[in-house]
């Protein structure tokens, strides 16, 4: 939902940087996947910044944490496997008064019980923790970082940087700026219809989302007025859809739709 910062392996860049420089000299395309980092590097990174977030942020305990681990397990259960094996999953409830859930590369999620306490059934939960979930398996940070090395690197050229050494510096101011960037409306509509799916399979009422999304438009008001939904899909029409994909997912053979109320 909200992204926080993370920086780039600056020795990863430069190689991505330096084969697509040698390729460019050739009139060689480059390929899109070169300026992205790879699983281990999301890993790897992810795994620095839930470090960096834990010595900033107090981890919640009682039944919202258990009801949380209760309910990734029985998600991550029913995920291919693809999914399930190629990345580190951890999922943390932080005490905050912030409405806001996020999920950095590589599998760590972190949900705010700014957010859980206006919750009541294990539904809504699965809702936020699919969305979060979909986030990671389809790479979406990697992806936008991919984005900003080729515009940084674009312009890096027009300008004539075209030392290995001086191109890393301009990708590198670019980079640092991802903390204040947040996930396209393409990632967050990916992200719901991935993350109602992940419900539907772990059997859980594919309605939570909805009920979710009343709860942000409730608490949120004006959209811009907290966090998690300044980056995101008009809630009315994030409910709408919804709403059609889950008739959708009736008459599908993807999942079997859950009826769980807990």
């Amino acid at each position: 939902m909200s992204l926080k910062c993370l920086s780039i392996n600056g020795k990863s860049v430069i190689r991505w940087l330096t084969i697509s420089i040698l390729l460019a000299s050739f009139g060689i395309p480059a390929n899109a996947d070169m300026f992205k980092p790879g699983k281990s590097d999301q890993i790897r990174m992810g795994e620095q910044a839930a470090k960096d977030v834990l010595r900033e942020k107090k981890l919640a305990t009682g039944p919202k944490a258990d009801a949380l681990q209760r309910i990734s397990t029985k998600l991550l259960e029913n995920l291919p496997d693809k999914q399930k094996k190629d990345w580190k999953w951890n999922f943390y409830l932080i005490q905050s008064k912030e409405v806001n859930a996020f999920a950095l590369p590589g599998g760590s999620i972190f949900i705010y019980t700014g957010l859980s306490d206006k919750m009541d059934n294990d539904n809504q939960m699965a809702a936020v923790v699919g969305h979060e979930m979909a986030h990671v398996y389809k790479e979406h940070w990697a992806n936008m970082v991919a984005d900003a090395t080729k515009r940084e690197l674009g312009l890096a050229i027009i300008l004539g940087l075209t030392k290995a050494g001086s191109t890393w510096q301009t990708i590198a101011g670019g980079i640092d700026t991802l903390m204040i960037l947040s996930y396209s409306r393409k990632d967050e509509d990916q992200a719901d219809e991935s993350g109602l799916l992940n419900m539907c399979r772990a059997g859980f009422d594919t309605t939570g989302m909805v009920q979710l999304f009343e709860i942000l438009k409730k608490a949120g008001g004006d959209a811009s007025s907290i966090e998690l939904l300044r980056s995101h899909p008009d809630t009315k029409a994030r409910i709408k859809k919804t709403q059609e994909r889950i008739e959708k997912l009736k008459k599908s053979t993807d999942c079997t739709l859950g009826t769980s109320k807990k």
